[in-house]
This record gives C-alpha cells, sequence and structure tokens, in this order.
C-alpha cells in the first residue's frame, strides 16, 4: 500500500473541498426560509413578491463571515451547490426571435400584397418544415414574384451602403440572414444579463441551433410572474444629463443630508469623568505625534464624528463610488422620504459602472449619478 498516503491526502482534500461548498449551500437554505417565514401570512400563503424583496434586500449585503472572510448573499448563491432543474425544480423557457418582424422592418414596402403573401406562405410552410424562415420565404417569394428582384423590397435609406437595387438576390437573402442572427445574438446578450438578477445558481441559456430560439432554465426559480416580467421586459435606451459632484446645488442638499443623517445617530452616553467632543478632539490630534500607528485611528474617530455613511463609505476618496456591498446602505439612505425631501425634485440617481485604472484590481465598485430628471 505505498499509495496509502497519496489516497488519504486526496480524500481529506476532497471532504474539505464538499464542506467547503456544502456551507454555501447550507446557509443560502437558511436565508431562503428566513425569506420563506417573512412573506407568509397568518393563513400560511406566501406572498412570492414579499419573499423576492426579502431576498433581493440582501444580495449586495454582508450575510455570512467565516475565517474573517465576508460574503455576500450573491457570492454565496454564486458558491453553492447546482441542484438543477431535476433536484430542485424550477423554470424552463424557449423564447423565440420572430424573423418576420426583422424582415417587414428592413422591407421598404411591408404593406405590398405581394410582400403580404409570400410572408404568410412562409408562415404555413414553416410549419412542417425544418428550414429557416429566411430560406421559405425567398422561396415563397419566388413562387409568387418569378422575375422580381428582392432588392426592389428591400433597397432603402435604411439598407443604403448595404444593398443596391442591381444586387443579384444572394447579396439580399445575405443581409436578411445577418439581420436575423444579429438580433439572436443581442437577445441572447440582453437574456443572459437579466437571468443573473434571479439569485438562482448554474442557471442555463443557450441557442438553440438553426431555429432561432434561446432555452432557458432557471433552477429554483418559484415566481413564474417575475420571471416572465422581466424577460419579456422591453429595453429602453434613455439619454441623461449628468449632474456633476461639484454642482453647488448638488453639494448643498448632500451636506444636509449628511447633517441629517448626523443627528440620527444615536447619541453615546460618556462615562463618568468622559471629555467632551471638542477635548476628545484635542486628544486624538495630540496622539499624532505620539505614535505613528495610531495615525490611522485617530482620524477614523475624527472623521466618524463629522460625516455620515454617505460620505465615510467612499471607495478610496473617490466622490460617490461605493463597494458594491454597500450601495445596498446607500440605497436605503436616499429611499428616506426625510432625505428626499432634500434632494431636488427634479435630480435622480441611478448606479453605474466605470472603469478607475488607479484603484485597486478586482474590487468591485458601482458609482452613484445624479442626473437631471426634467
Amino acid at each position: 500500500m505505498r499509495n496509502k498516503g497519496v489516497v488519504i491526502v486526496l480524500t481529506i482534500v476532497i471532504t474539505f473541498l464538499c464542506l467547503y461548498y456544502l456551507q454555501f449551500t447550507y446557509q443560502a437554505r437558511k436565508i431562503q426560509q428566513k425569506a420563506v417565514d417573512f412573506a407568509t401570512n397568518a393563513t400560511g400563503q406566501i406572498d412570492l413578491s414579499k419573499k423576492q424583496r426579502y431576498l433581493d434586500s440582501l444580495w449586495n449585503k454582508t450575510v455570512y463571515t467565516i475565517f474573517g472572510a465576508e460574503y455576500t448573499y450573491k457570492e454565496i448563491k454564486e458558491n453553492e451547490l447546482g441542484l438543477g432543474l431535476d433536484l430542485q425544480g424550477g423554470m424552463h423557457v424557449v423564447l423565440e426571435i420572430s424573423p418576420v418582424d426583422i424582415i417587414k422592418g428592413l422591407s421598404n414596402n411591408p404593406q405590398d400584397p405581394a410582400f403580404v403573401a409570400a410572408i404568410q406562405r412562409a408562415r404555413e410552410m414553416q410549419k412542417t418544415s425544418q428550414g429557416s424562415f429566411i430560406d421559405l420565404f425567398y422561396s415563397a417569394f419566388k413562387e409568387a414574384n418569378p422575375g422580381v428582384k428582392l432588392s426592389s423590397y428591400f433597397a432603402s435609406s435604411s439598407t443604403q451602403g448595404r444593398i443596391s437595387l442591381a444586387d443579384a438576390d444572394d447579396v439580399v437573402l445575405k443581409l436578411l440572414e445577418d439581420e436575423v442572427q444579429g438580433a439572436i445574438d443581442r437577445s441572447f446578450t440582453i437574456l443572459k444579463t437579466r437571468i443573473d438578477q434571479f439569485g438562482t445558481s448554474s442557471p442555463n441559456i443557450q441557442k438553440l441551433p438553426g431555429s432561432g430560439r434561446i432555452q432557458i432554465e432557471i433552477p429554483g426559480a418559484d415566481n413564474p410572474q417575475r420571471v416572465r416580467k422581466l424577460l419579456q421586459g422591453v429595453a429602453r435606451l434613455e439619454f441623461w444629463s449628468v449632474v456633476e459632484a461639484s454642482d453647488p446645488t448638488l453639494q448643498r442638499s448632500m451636506e444636509a443630508i449628511n447633517q441629517l443623517l448626523l443627528r440620527d445617530k444615536p447619541t453615546e452616553v460618556p462615562p463618568s469623568g468622559a471629555m467632551g467632543i471638542d477635548s476628545l478632539k484635542s486628544q486624538l490630534e495630540a496622539q499624532l505625534s505620539n505614535a505613528k500607528d495610531s495615525v490611522s485611528s485617530t482620524l477614523d474617530s475624527l472623521r466618524r464624528a463629522t460625516i455620515s455613511p454617505l460620505y465615510s463609505l467612499w471607495t478610496q476618496g473617490n466622490p460617490y463610488l461605493y463597494p458594491v456591498k454597500d450601495t445596498s446602505t446607500i440605497n436605503a439612505i436616499l429611499k428616506r422620504p426625510e432625505v428626499r425631501a432634500l434632494i431636488p425634485r427634479n435630480i435622480g440617481y441611478f448606479w453605474d459602472v466605470k472603469a478607475e485604472p488607479d484603484l485597486t484590481p478586482g474590487i468591485e465598485d458601482l458609482y452613484l449619478n445624479f442626473v437631471q430628471l426634467g
């Protein structure tokens, strides 16, 4: 048994890895059970929306600490064991990209009777054929319009530079195929991004070759309405005027919020003989010259006495740049009615990701952007 030692070592390593991932699974189950308890009413019915709000509130908050390492609920879900649909249930969804809308959108005359007839004929053929819709449409079009070039229907201002009236049908078909495939790829990227918001482990999304369909599996999803709403939501592109951090109006509002939060801090009763805040500051300042190691703690004490989390949580002193784990704290502050009343009604806020080469690599941070609403 010369390999006995190797077997023992491997067994220990595998056991350690199993325990490592099992702890996250156990913690995730505990949190989910707390969410269920929170959302269960007196009659035993579970409000799925209330349960989801509870879980969302913990998404970027530290909920588990082990050996000094802190984990948010999001990190726990990323590290838990993936059980899949067969073990824990969930949702299976198949979405199909409609090539009809793409073809109509590229046509310069989508209401033409011959064009409409070709579309309808292709739809009928698709029910019994495995061919692509573009090929079926072309076959139906040529059947009803022999001798008519596709370019006469697709050469327009929207396709200028890509199609001309002199182009052969192959050029037009290539453009249609590229547009449909591009729509599938964009939809896949958007859906993949949205699925990350479900808070489930090991979601699966894949394109089904040659069908224009996208298959989605979401283990553990128990709120069909939320899934449907998130997947079917229409993406919108909006432009906002950003209010700079140096804007005087914004600075006054933020300082007023800072003072409000400081007034809301619980008052600590000093022990007998303790000095007031002015004396405490003087003592702390005096300590700067006594020991180099006390500089950081002294400044921190002074800082905490004069600023709220709105400022103290900034990443490396960058205005309105916060670690992801602290965004829930800032959101909670900004949602308070008395805080919102201190911000001009035409100013809103959004979180944004910006590259900061001077910051420590690997740190996840988000910018709090203020914008003009109107």
